[in-house]
C-alpha cells in the first residue's frame, strides 16, 4: 500500500524481514509509479521466483504480462489462463489482433476489461477510458467502473456524463460504498464548473449529512450559496456546518473576504484579513479585495492604534497595484477643479441620455453608458418614465401571456422590478402563472452588485454642467435609503425564481466578441430566452423590440395583467386597480383609459407624478378629448397649488407635441390645449403664469413655435364679440397682471395690434 501511494521510503521500510518476494514486488510497485517499466519487470520476474502457490504465480504472472512480457512460471498455469495472459502481453505489445480479441473478451471478463481500460490510460487515451470503463461499469454493475469513467469525463469536460456515470455508481455503491465521496464530488465539479449552484448545493448536503465533519463538502456548499446570492446561508454554513474553515484556493480567499465584508467588517477583525493575506501573498485578487475591505472600515474617533495599523496594511498593498487602484490628488481649496480635471475625458453621452429619456433605446443602456447595474439605474430612476407599455403590440403581448402560462418563461430584471413595486400578492400571483419562471444569472449578479453599491447609502456625486464646470449632486439621507430599499426589493424577488447556469451572451456577437457582456447584462435574460426558445417577460418596450427582432416573444406585466383579466383569474376593477399601480410607478407607453388613470391619479393623490407622466407618454388616440378633459380635471382639482397645476398642463402639452406629425400640427394642437384652458373660469391672474409656463414645458427644447400670440388674438377677438374691445382689452390687462414681461409684451401688441 505504502508503495502504491507513492512513499517509495515508508514502503522499504516496512518490507524488511518479509521475505525476498515481497521486496522484489515492493520495488517493482515503486519503479511502476517511477514509469520505469523495464525495472518493474526485473523486479516482478525476480518476486516470482520465490512463489509456489499457483494464486501468487497468477498475480505476479499479471503484472507480467500488462508490462508486455512473458512470466518464466506461465506454463505452471492452466492453458485457459496461458491464453489470456499471452493475448494481455500481446495487446500490451501494440498488436492490433490481440486488441480487437480483447476488446470481444471483456465483455464477459472484469479483468480483461479493466486491462483494456489500462491499455487505454497507458496510450493516454482519455475518452477510450472512459467509454470502456462506462460500459464495463454499466455491464458488471461495478461502481467502481462506473466512478472511474465519471472522473475521466470530468477531465474531458463531458459534464452531463459525468454526473451520469456518478450517479448511477452511487445507486449501485449505497451508502457504506468507500469511493461515494469522490463520486459526490465528481458531481459538485461537474455542476459548479458550469454554474449550477442549486444541484450542487444539494450534493454538498448529502456529503454533509452523511460526513458532517467534511471540510470539502462545507467549502462546497458555503461556495454554491454564495454564488446564489444567498449570502445568509452561505455565512451559515461557513461558520456554524464549516467551523470557518481557511480558504484552500484563491476562489475561497475571495469568497471569505467578502464575507467577511458582509458579516465581520469590524475593527476587531481585522486579523483575518492579514492572516489571508499571508496566505494568499502571491495572489494579486487576494490583495485588492484585502485594500477594498480595508477602506471605509467604521473606527472610532480615538482609535488612532488601528487606523495606524490599518494604514500600514494598505500603503505597500496599494505601491503593489497602481493599475487597480488609481490614487488621485483633490487639491482641498478648489476641490470642484479638481473634479472636472478627473471628468473632463468623460465620454459625452448626453445625445444618447435624451434619447434614453423619450424611451428610444432600451433603459439597459443608461446602465452601460454610465457603468451602473440595472438595478441602481431602476431604483435610481423611480420617479422617470420607465417605457414599459407598447400600444402598438399591446394585444399580441395579450396572447402571448395568455399562451406562456404553465410553460417556461425568461423574467427580465425589468419585470422583477414591475413586481417589486406591486403587492406580494399580486407578485406571487404573475410568477405562479409559469411552470417555470426563470431570470439570468448575469442579471441576478446585477442585482447583487447595485445592492452593494447603493448599501453605501451616498449622497453626493459629482458630475459635469453643459460648460464643462463640475457640479455635485446631492441627495436626502433619506433618498439614499429608499433607492437601496428599492434595490433590496428587486433583488429579493430573484429568490422566488429558479436561474439559468451562464454568464456569457451567446447570440449577440457584437457585444461578446468585444469582451462586454459584464456591461451587458441588461440584455442577458433576452439572450437566455433566444437560447432556449421561450418566451420572455419584460417591462421594457424597447428590449421587446429587440426581441421581436430576434424571434422571440415577449409581454410586459400590463400585458399580463390584462391576460389574467380576460381569463377571468382577476376581476375587471382588481386588475384595474394593479395596472394604476403600475401607472402610479412610472409605467408609460400604453393608450389613454380614464379607469386606470383615474385610479392612479386617485393614488397618486391626484398630484402630477406617475399618471401626469402616463399621460405625457401616451400613445396617440383617435379622439383627443377624453384625454384633454381629464387633465383639465386634475388641473381644477388643484387650483390651490400652482406647481401641480403647470405639472398637468405640462404633461398634456407634451402629449399634444409628442403625437404632431410636424412642428406646425404641434403648434395647432397646442393652440387647442391654451384656448381650451383661457375658457376655464377658475383663471386668473396669478395662476395665468404657471399655466403658459406648463406649457412652455411640454414643449421642453423641440423646435415649436409658442402659441400664445396666435391664441391671443383669437381669444382677444371672442373676448370683443361677447362684450366690447374696451372691456376685452380690460380683461386682458388684468389677467396678464403677473405674467412676465416678455407675456406682457405679447398681450399688449394683441391689444394694440387686433382690430
Amino acid at each position: 500500500m505504502a508503495a502504491q501511494v507513492k512513499t517509495p521510503q515508508v514502503a522499504r521500510e516496512l518490507a524488511v524481514g518479509t521475505g525476498p518476494r515481497t521486496e522484489h514486488e515492493v520495488e517493482a510497485l515503486i519503479a511502476l509509479f517511477g514509469r520505469d517499466d523495464d525495472t518493474a519487470l526485473a523486479q516482478f520476474r525476480a518476486a516470482i521466483e520465490h512463489v509456489v502457490e499457483p494464486r501468487e504465480i497468477e498475480q505476479l504472472s499479471l503484472q507480467i504480462a500488462l508490462l508486455g512480457a512473458r512470466s518464466p512460471k506461465i506454463e505452471q498455469l492452466p492453458a485457459e489462463k496461458q491464453e489470456e495472459l499471452n493475448l494481455i502481453a500481446d495487446a500490451r505489445n501494440g498488436s492490433d489482433e490481440a486488441i480487437s480479441i480483447l476488446r470481444t473478451r471483456a465483455r464477459s471478463s472484469r479483468l480483461l476489461a479493466r486491462v483494456l481500460i489500462s491499455l487505454a490510460i497507458d496510450t493516454e487515451n482519455a475518452r477510450g477510458v472512459a467509454e470502456q470503463a462506462e460500459q464495463s461499469g454499466r455491464r458488471w454493475s461495478d461502481p467502481d467502473f462506473l466512478l472511474m469513467a465519471a472522473e475521466v469525463y470530468i477531465d474531458l469536460q463531458e459534464f452531463d456524463s459525468a454526473v451520469q456515470c456518478a450517479q448511477e455508481a452511487l445507486r449501485l455503491g449505497g451508502p457504506a460504498w468507500e469511493g461515494a465521496l469522490r463520486a459526490h464530488n465528481v458531481k459538485v465539479q461537474a455542476f459548479t464548473v458550469r454554474g449550477m449552484w442549486a444541484p450542487a448545493v444539494n450534493v454538498a448536503m448529502d456529503v454533509l449529512s452523511s460526513d458532517p465533519e467534511n471540510r470539502s463538502a462545507a467549502w462546497a456548499l458555503t461556495l454554491c450559496q454564495y454564488h446564489l446570492g444567498r449570502f445568509e446561508q452561505a455565512w451559515k454554513s461557513y461558520t456554524e456546518v464549516g467551523n470557518r474553515p481557511a480558504p484552500r484556493d484563491e476562489q475561497e480567499a475571495l469568497i471569505r473576504l467578502d464575507l467577511w465584508r458582509r458579516f465581520e467588517r469590524n475593527a476587531s477583525n481585522i486579523d483575518t484579513l492579514s492572516s489571508i493575506l499571508e496566505q494568499f501573498s502571491n495572489s494579486r485578487a487576494v490583495k485588492a479585495s484585502v485594500v477594498s475591505s480595508l477602506f471605509g472600515i467604521p473606527l472610532d474617533d480615538d482609535d488612532s492604534e488601528t487606523a495606524e495599523r490599518i494604514r500600514r496594511m494598505i500603503a505597500p498593498l496599494l505601491e503593489e497595484l497602481p493599475d487597480v487602484f488609481v490614487q488621485q490628488e483633490i487639491d482641498p481649496d478648489n476641490p470642484l477643479q479638481s473634479f472636472r480635471d478627473l471628468l473632463r475625458d468623460e465620454p459625452d453621452t448626453s445625445e444618447q441620455d435624451a434619447r434614453l429619456e423619450e424611451g428610444r433605446f432600451p433603459v439597459g443602456m443608461s446602465a452601460t453608458l454610465h457603468r451602473r447595474t440595472l438595478t441602481e439605474v431602476l431604483a435610481i430612476r423611480s420617479r422617470a418614465p420607465l417605457f414599459a407599455g407598447d400600444a402598438e403590440t399591446f394585444e399580441t403581448e395579450v396572447s402571448t401571456a395568455s399562451a406562456a402560462m404553465g410553460s417556461q418563461v425568461l423574467v427580465d430584471l425589468t419585470a422583477l422590478y414591475a413586481i417589486s413595486v406591486v403587492n406580494e400578492p399580486l407578485s406571487d400571483l404573475l410568477l405562479g402563472c409559469f411552470l417555470e419562471p426563470t431570470a439570468a444569472r448575469a442579471q441576478l449578479i446585477d442585482s447583487i452588485q447595485g445592492c452593494d453599491r447603493l448599501a453605501t447609502l451616498s449622497t453626493l456625486q459629482i458630475g459635469l454642467a453643459s460648460d464643462g464646470s463640475a457640479v455635485p449632486i446631492s441627495i436626502s439621507t433619506e433618498e439614499a435609503e429608499a433607492r437601496y430599499q428599492r434595490a433590496q426589493r428587486i433583488r429579493a424577488q430573484f429568490e422566488k425564481l429558479t436561474t439559468n447556469d451562464t454568464l456569457d451572451i451567446a447570440n449577440f456577437p457584437e457585444i461578446s466578441s468585444a469582451g462586454a457582456s459584464a456591461a451587458f447584462a441588461w440584455i442577458s435574460a433576452l439572450d437566455a430566452a433566444i437560447e432556449g426558445g421561450h418566451p420572455l417577460w419584460c417591462d421594457d418596450r424597447m428590449t421587446r423590440r429587440l426581441a421581436a427582432e430576434k424571434g422571440v416573444n415577449s409581454f410586459g406585466t400590463e400585458a399580463l395583467i390584462e391576460a389574467l383579466r380576460r381569463g377571468g383569474t382577476l376581476a375587471d376593477d382588481v386588475a384595474v386597480a394593479h395596472q394604476a399601480e403600475l401607472v402610479a410607478h412610472y409605467f408609460v407607453g400604453l393608450s389613454f383609459r380614464s379607469d386606470v388613470l383615474t385610479h392612479a391619479a386617485n393614488i397618486d393623490g391626484w398630484n402630477p407624478r406617475g399618471c401626469a407622466a402616463f399621460i405625457a407618454h401616451s400613445a396617440p388616440i383617435p379622439d383627443a378629448d377624453p384625454l384633454i378633459a381629464f387633465v383639465i380635471d386634475a388641473v381644477r382639482r388643484n387650483i390651490g397649488d400652482p406647481d401641480s397645476m403647470r405639472g398637468w398642463i405640462a404633461a398634456a402639452a407634451s402629449w399634444l407635441v409628442g403625437i404632431a406629425p410636424s412642428a406646425a400640427a404641434a403648434q395647432a394642437n397646442l393652440e387647442i390645449l391654451l384656448s381650451i384652458l383661457l375658457q376655464q373660469p377658475w383663471l386668473e391672474s396669478s395662476k395665468l403664469p404657471f399655466v403658459l409656463q406648463g406649457i412652455r414645458d411640454g414643449i421642453g427644447t423641440k423646435d415649436v413655435p409658442d402659441p400664445l400670440k396666435d391664441v391671443m388674438e383669437k381669444h382677444y377677438r371672442l373676448l370683443a364679440q361677447q362684450s366690447s374691445w374696451a372691456q376685452a382689452a380690460q380683461w386682458i390687462r388684468e389677467l396678464f397682471a403677473l405674467a412676465s414681461t416678455e407675456d406682457r409684451i405679447i398681450a399688449a401688441g394683441v391689444v394694440l395690434g387686433v382690430r
